[in-house]
Order: structure tokens, then C-alpha cells, then sequence
């Protein structure tokens, strides 16, 4: 946050896990809370404009669902069929990142408005987030291990786990 908190131009900033303030482009380091400390770690990233996001629902390094959530910024949802493009890009993107995620996970990406590639939005928590027009039978199955009990919580899950205060 501290260093968030230092740019001059333009950052999309969000934080790093939770909802503590709302994720978005803001004009300069004044823009997040002054409240939070300057150690609390947060995402910061140049601004990109996309043309359409999509949602991947991810378990066990298989996508399990997919739909599209926006369209040029505006919620739109639909589903996608397999052989979409996000579908793909989602694929090779959970192999490549395998080891390197929690075994239930939601990953946004999308069409950047300018060159048409694909890019990551973003890695949410599966537990929270929208299913939007994904395949209501697949997403199911992603949630509950997100949002299972701690006795359940498997080694390789352990870095991802959320720390809270007592």
C-alpha cells in the first residue's frame, strides 16, 4: 500500500485478498483508503481497457466453467461454448500456472480493447464470486472446497489461506 500510495499517474489498485476497499483505476497515490497501513500488501497495475471478461472456474488445475461477465466494461453476461477462445487461453494458462494456484480458484481474463490479446484481469477467491452464466452444474463443485473447513485444508493449500485476527 505504501508504495501504491507514492505513484503520480494513473494505477489500477485493488487488494491483494478481501474486499478492505473497492478495486479501481485511481488518478494518483491519494486515491487509497489513508486508513489502512502502509504494510497491508495490494495489486497495482497500469490501467488497460478491455473489450470483453470472461470467468473461469477452476478446480484441481481443470476448468470447470466459463462464461463471459462483460462487454466493453459493462456487465453482459452469457455462456461460452468450449471451443471459445477465453476457453483456451484459460487452459493454457491453469497449465501453466498449476503448481502455482490453490486447487479451487476463480480466474478472470479478457480481450484487451487495444491489440485484441488475451490478458489476466485477475485471481479471485472461488468462494466469492459470481457464477454469472456459467454451467450452474460445474461451479458448484469449485466453491465448497474454497470455502471448506480448516481441518479440511490440504498442505498445498496452506500459503493461500487467508490469516484472520481473533
Amino acid at each position: 500500500m505504501g508504495q501504491a500510495r507514492r505513484h503520480r499517474v494513473p494505477r489500477f489498485v485493488k487488494p491483494a485478498a478481501g474486499r478492505l476497499f473497492p478495486a479501481g483505476v485511481r488518478p494518483d497515490g491519494a486515491g487509497p483508503p489513508s486508513r489502512l497501513p502502509s504494510e497491508l500488501p495490494v495489486l497495482s497495475a497500469e490501467p488497460v481497457v478491455f473489450a470483453e471478461e470472461y470467468r473461469l472456474h477452476v478446480l484441481d488445475g481443470e476448468l470447470r466453467a466459463a462464461s463471459r461477465y462483460a462487454v466493453h466494461e459493462v456487465l453482459e453476461s452469457a455462456p461460452l461454448p468450449p471451443p471459445h477462445p477465453a476457453v483456451g487461453f484459460g487452459r493454457r494458462l491453469v497449465n501453466h500456472l498449476a503448481s502455482g494456484l490453490p486447487s479451487a480458484v476463480v480466474l478472470d481474463v479478457g480481450i484487451l480493447s487495444d491489440s485484441g490479446r488475451f490478458a489476466v484481469v485477475e485471481a479471485d477467491e472461488a468462494w466469492f464470486s459470481n457464477a454469472y452464466a456459467a454451467d450452474a452444474e460445474r461451479v458448484p463443485d469449485v466453491n465448497p472446497r474454497a470455502a471448506g473447513p480448516a481441518r479440511e485444508i490440504r498442505d498445498t493449500e496452506r500459503p493461500f489461506r487467508r490469516r484472520t485476527s481473533a
